[in-house]
Parts: C-alpha cells; structure tokens; sequence
C-alpha cells in the first residue's frame, strides 16, 4: 500500500520492470512481446525476472516473445531462437540446435563474441565492418559486406530464408559450407550467465 503513491524514480530498476510486466498482463493476453526486459539489470535482478515471466508463462498459459541481444540469457529459457540481421529473420531453430548447429555466419559472429568468463588472456572475435543502412531496400545480402564467406551471388541476390534440417530455416547462399558444430571463440565454454528454473512436464 505504500507503494500506491510511489513515483517512478522512487523504485529499483527491478520493481519498475516488475510493474511493467504486471501492466502487461493485467488483461491477460494470450501473447507476451517482452522487448529487452532485463537490460541494464544486473544478473541476479535478471535471473529473477525470467523467473517471474516463467512462472507467469507457466500459470497463465501464453506464448512469450523474448526480444534480446544477450545470448547467454536467450540460452538459458527459451524453447526457439530467431536470429535477425538488418531487420531480417537469417536463422531460426530450436535454442539447443541453434549453439550446437549454427548455419549463419552471423549467428556464428554473435556466439563468438561472447566473452568468455573461463578462458583467460582470450581476445574476443568481433564482427568485422558495421551494420548498413536499414532505410534502404537492398536486394542482396545484407550480410555480406561483413562476412568472410561472401561470394558475387551474395552482393547479387538476396538468399531466400529455407529450410536447413528438421526444424531450422537459414537465409545463406552458403550455409552448408559454413555450417559448424560446438563454438570454439572466446565464451565457448561457457554456460548461460541466468537460467530460469525447468519447467514441469
């Protein structure tokens, strides 16, 4: 009750995404789009949070969009993983096929640019060049300017999002080539930073 009359700047970065998610789901949707809900939370807020939102997803029975840059988080909760570039899906599969099976050469950028709290005196492996001009329409690969597996096709024609095992779809003319297994960069040894509790059968 003495929250009531509460201003914003008087609660904690947690409490106010707590608030945000409770304003979410008072008219109880059956989908939740939770955009970068954990950002500049520390781990143990984030770890909390995530707890709440399956506890939530659990009892509530929706579906939750997650929209996150940290991998490790995504690692830790979620049942598939979207992977989009210049606003563009260029991979999607189930979380574990997506770490262990990458198909993308950026999705493989991403993961090799975690750093690593194990490896020590581990430089980390940045995506070379910068992201392009999401204004313009282009009918190639947005992703070629920065990839090293690029050839003419990619700086020609955009690759269709198709089909790359059961259940992963991948956008590269490429994809069987590049294709790799376990990651070997800077944060491959490491497990997910925040996993949420397993859900029941």
């Amino acid at each position: 009750p003495q929250r009531m009359r509460a201003f914003p700047h008087q609660f904690s970065g947690g409490q106010l995404q707590r608030i945000g998610i409770a304003m979410a789901l008072v008219c109880k949707p059956s989908i939740l789009i939770a955009d970068e809900p954990t950002t500049a939370l520390d781990v143990t807020i984030q770890a909390q949070i995530v707890e709440l939102v399956v506890r939530l997803q659990k009892q509530l029975g929706m579906a939750i969009i997650w929209i996150s840059h940290d991998l490790s988080l995504v690692a830790g909760f979620v049942d598939r993983v979207a992977v989009m570039y210049a606003g563009s899906i260029v991979e999607s599969a189930p979380v574990g096929d997506l770490f262990s099976a990458t198909k993308h050469p950026y999705t493989i950028g991403l993961l090799n640019s975690i750093p690593s709290l194990t490896a020590a005196n581990t430089r980390l492996v940045p995506i070379k060049g910068a992201p392009p001009n999401v204004t313009l329409a282009p009918t190639f690969c947005t992703f070629a300017p920065r990839c090293d597996h690029a050839e003419a096709r990619c700086r020609q024609a955009r690759p269709p999002l198709e089909a790359a095992g059961a259940d992963q779809t991948v956008a590269c003319w490429r994809w069987r080539e590049v294709e790799r297994g376990p990651r070997t960069g800077a944060g491959a040894a490491d497990k997910p930073a925040v996993t949420a509790p397993k859900q029941e059968e």
